[in-house]
């Protein structure tokens, strides 16, 4: 039971969210200039989970006309333009095709080899002059309590169930080429375990309408990240500290009480939800506190001044 209630809280907290680790302040001011390449590809995931392990199927559908490598690397070279004027952010277009390889499993496309793509991509570097780079590719995490994994974006059945979840699961991390390290890197997530979407195969065999709710859901997800995604990974810890310390100190009213500190409000909106899953009064979104959007506002604006300060 202990585990289920953390798994659930675990979904809650970052079902929609995004998480990650900073570039330090040092590594950031080297910096002057960075790429943005996307490596997902116009295919949807299809995962069914059966009764064992033999009855498991993961297959990839084409997507005709999604353009999310365009649509991330557009979107993302704007964001990271927005929160640190002093980098310059070119977007880069790449051949899908060229970089397949790069991932461990090809097939599925899942779990990107960052020695292979560096390799790959050393050509495209140097006429671009580029040392720095983000890199976004299909991630690949544990969608329920079931020990299949999920990757890049589509739907999700159980064999158990009549519910079709639904998922974005993208990663992005910021690669020195030089040295081949990853300065830093955020996971972007959604995840519906009940969607609006029914289950039917080959992709090709939906209505147009279905086509277009399916892609407006996958662009709504990356839109809210985008801002979140895009401070992890051009502003330092430091720096994030100060907005927040700053954006905090006009305090935060929960229940009467004015919290003038992000980790107290954090700290409060974490054991609301807790409190709701262990009592069994609400799961998933509906777990998250009546305060939760002036609460995602807050947080907008510790974003919006990680943009101001290096203007």
């Amino acid at each position: 039971m202990k585990w289920l209630i953390s798994t659930l809280l675990i979904v809650v907290l970052t079902g929609c969210e995004t998480f990650g680790d900073r570039i330090t302040e040092e590594q950031l001011a080297a910096i002057d200039k960075v790429g943005v390449v996307s490596l997902i590809d116009d295919q949807i995931a299809y995962s069914y989970v059966g009764v064992t392990i033999f009855n498991n199927e993961n297959n990839l559908y084409p997507f005709p006309g999604l353009g999310i490598d365009k649509y991330i690397t557009t979107t993302m070279t704007e964001a990271l333009s927005r929160v640190n004027p002093r980098v310059k952010v070119l977007p880069v277009d790449a051949d899908f095709a060229t970089y397949r390889a790069a991932y461990k499993n090809e097939e599925l496309i899942a779990s990107l080899d960052n020695k292979k793509f560096i390799s790959l991509f050393a050509t495209q570097a140097s006429q671009m002059e580029l040392r720095y780079v983000v890199v976004a590719s299909r991630d690949s995490i544990q969608f329920d309590q079931t020990p299949v994994n999920v990757n890049g974006f589509g739907l999700r059945k159980h064999v158990a169930s009549d519910d079709v979840g639904a998922f974005v699961l993208i990663k992005f991390e910021l690669i020195d080429l030089a040295t081949q390290k990853v300065l830093a890197k955020a996971r972007g997530f959604e995840r519906d375990y009940a969607s609006e979407f029914a289950w039917l195969e080959p992709f090709a065999n939906n209505d147009e309408a279905f086509k277009t709710s399916m892609r407006d859901y996958i662009y709504q997800a990356i839109d809210g990240w985008t801002k979140s995604i895009s401070s992890t990974l051009l502003m330092s810890q430091k720096d994030q500290q100060v907005c927040a310390k700053q954006v905090y100190a006009r305090g935060f009213e929960i229940d009467g009480v004015n919290y003038t500190t992000q980790e107290a409000v954090l700290q409060q909106r974490y054991e609301y939800i807790r409190n709701k899953i262990m009592n069994e009064e609400a799961k998933g979104d509906d777990a998250l506190p009546p305060y939760e959007e002036r609460f995602k506002a807050t947080e907008d604006k510790v974003i919006d001044c990680l943009s101001q300060l290096n203007r």
